[in-house]
């Protein structure tokens, strides 16, 4: 008989494929197994409770595929109450609260988290995604600039930005905002394209 760890990794191997190929049923009855396996097994601080973080991330990313968008989202919360560092339950909630239409609070925490963590490509991603749902295309265009940025593709980063600004319909404070921002990035690039040509062998 295998430890109860390995069989709840196990199925919950079986759980992801599952959802991998589409059959979003069978993923939540392997998933449930893994649960009550970790459940039975689950001494405080010990790796199956760390692991509990993913079953939980997995039964919110369930929940959606299956249009049960509020269960998702309780889910979410519940797991980001839990682990407020964790990234995958951050996007899981930022997912559900998008499919249920909640863009504000969504477009809310999301700056709230590119502030604290403005180098983290998947927040300017998701934040991208909430404003284009919300339909503000400057702002929209402004999250794909610093997207672009981080991933070092500035021209795209400087294009998103001037189309961010001829768009229209950013108030006085956003349009400055996104001034200052592109006057910076084209300044960063120049300086990129100046070390670029000083080290190339010549």
């Amino acid at each position: 008989q295998a430890p109860i760890g390995k069989q709840m990794e196990g199925t919950y191997g079986l759980a992801l494929i599952a959802q991998r190929q589409g059959k979003i049923d069978q993923a939540e009855n392997y998933l449930l197994q893994a649960r009550k396996l970790a459940q039975s097994a689950s001494a405080p601080g010990s790796p199956i409770q760390r692991q509990s973080l993913s079953l939980d991330i997995t039964a919110s990313e369930l929940a959606l595929a299956k249009g049960k968008n509020e269960e998702a989202l309780q889910i979410a919360h519940a797991t980001l109450n839990a682990f407020p560092q964790s990234y995958a339950a951050g996007v899981a909630m930022i997912n559900a609260e998008l499919k249920l239409g909640k863009t504000n609070d969504a477009i809310n925490w999301l700056k709230a988290r590119t502030r604290a963590q403005p180098n983290e490509v998947v927040w300017w991603t998701l934040l991208s995604n909430a404003y284009d749902q919300a339909k503000n295309v400057p702002l929209r265009h402004y999250a794909l600039g610093e997207k672009y940025a981080l991933e070092g593709a500035w021209p795209s980063a400087i294009e998103q930005l001037r189309i961010a600004r001829s768009a229209g319909g950013a108030d006085f404070y956003q349009g400055s905002s996104i001034d200052a921002r592109l006057r910076e990035m084209q300044r960063q690039y120049q300086e990129e394209l100046k070390e670029q040509s000083k080290n190339k062998p010549g």
